[in-house]
């Protein structure tokens, strides 16, 4: 009895200062085995309830964050909108004014590049601007093609063939218009990583939309590395990454997969070693639909 109560102690301050590792073996069947239970219980729910902390600390940091790239993005697409608006009028006015003597000047292509930069811009500008925190009615193709136009700027997605199977008679989703878009943009992130390796083949990353009973469904498949059926059941728990230290922190499905309980949809992911894998999105289409499985 002794030997177990100084276990047990000795198990408590361990807890108190971090242990989260192996629970205790119950070695007996009375009280204080019991109370060996409740222990290995409290230590669960403690780790369970520390790493839900972290995972809100992340989100706050990722809205922080994004929130301050924003309003940069929005600045500086301002600031060189300026330039680039004179530059054209410059370019547009030299086109009018071309004579024989400089008919090999090509004033032209000056104006068409500063119409490209200043369209690259407003796509910055657009995706920057604040949006409403307020669930309502999106269009989901127009999101998909909005952060899909923004990302191709990425080097990662310039090797990459981008196909698109929308359906056109898609009904509107119901959520929250920037937390489904960061669902889109870490989908399509994960893509292209899974393809940086992929040699043997083109790399292609395909994104359809379709009616499912009464929801809309979202596939994002590539022809990627894939991965193994082990690693496949745990993608969506919190911190769990595959990659190099530095470069996945393994909070991106597990936020996708929160960002849409709270949205009143769900996420999974199919996969097959060295072939690719395949992220399924439902959305809900109706304010009913979302606020049943939203708690918040």
């Amino acid at each position: 009895l002794k030997v177990d109560l100084r276990t047990l102690q000795t198990r408590a301050m361990d807890i108190v200062n971090g242990y989260r590792d192996a629970p205790l073996p119950i070695s007996r069947q009375d009280e204080v085995g019991q109370l060996m239970g409740a222990i290995n219980d409290m230590a669960s729910a403690l780790d369970t309830r520390e790493n839900e902390l972290m995972i809100e600390r992340q989100k706050y940091f990722h809205q922080e964050k994004m929130a301050a790239i924003g309003t940069l993005a929005a600045g500086v697409a301002h600031e060189i909108g300026n330039p680039i608006a004179a530059i054209a009028g410059i370019a547009q006015e030299m086109t009018e004014r071309r004579n024989a003597e400089c008919a090999g000047c090509r004033p032209d292509l000056i104006h068409v590049q500063t119409q490209r930069i200043a369209a690259i811009t407003r796509e910055i500008s657009q995706f920057a601007s604040h949006q409403t925190v307020e669930a309502q009615l999106l269009d989901l193709n127009g999101l998909l093609r909005a952060t899909s136009s923004l990302m191709r700027y990425d080097q990662r997605l310039r090797r990459v063939v981008l196909k698109f199977n929308l359906d056109d008679q898609l009904p509107a989703i119901y959520g929250v218009a920037d937390q489904l878009t960061q669902v889109i943009m870490n989908l399509l992130v994960n893509a292209m990583d899974a393809l940086q390796d992929v040699v043997d083949r083109a790399p292609v990353i395909t994104i359809g939309t379709r009616v499912q009973g009464e929801q809309v469904a979202l596939s994002i498949e590539d022809n990627g590395s894939g991965i193994d059926s082990k690693t496949l059941t745990r993608v969506f728990e919190a911190f769990f990454t595959t990659k190099a230290v530095g470069h996945g922190t393994g909070l991106g499905l597990s936020l996708c997969y929160s960002i849409m309980q709270k949205n009143g949809g769900s996420i999974s992911l199919d996969s097959t070693l060295g072939a690719g894998s395949c992220a399924h999105v439902l959305f809900s289409t109706t304010e009913a639909a979302y606020k049943g499985t939203n708690l918040l």
